[in-house]
């Protein structure tokens, strides 16, 4: 039987993310702009990884004689789970991210004096 990694936990892994997020905020006092740019770069740059795979996975299930449609199944699924782009998602916005800082983490957004 082949080895099979062991199933992420989509929670922990929404936590984490979500935590390196407020790390950048709240200790290294980056602006939410600067975040939301990092956000968006790196899923971009994560984007074009996966593209890149799933090229690569497509043609060696083709060379195995896996059936196109088949295939697409396959890679729709994939993208379906694919953790970071589910948790950038939920993490989007400036606004979304301080709701679940709040939630998660206690985080109370410092005002100025």
């Amino acid at each position: 039987m082949p080895n099979v990694p062991d199933k992420a936990d989509e929670a922990l892994f929404l936590n984490s993310l979500t935590l390196f997020y407020l790390k950048l905020q709240a200790k290294l006092l980056l602006p939410s702009s600067v975040i939301q740019t990092i956000i968006e770069d790196y899923q971009n740059i994560h984007d074009v990884s996966q593209s890149n795979l799933f090229h690569k996975l497509t043609e060696k299930l083709s060379q195995v004689g896996i059936l196109e449609c088949a295939i697409n199944k396959i890679i729709d699924v994939l993208k379906s789970e694919d953790l970071l782009s589910q948790c950038n998602t939920v993490l989007k916005t400036d606004q979304r991210r301080k709701s679940i800082f709040k939630e998660s983490f206690r985080y109370v957004e410092p005002k100025p004096v």
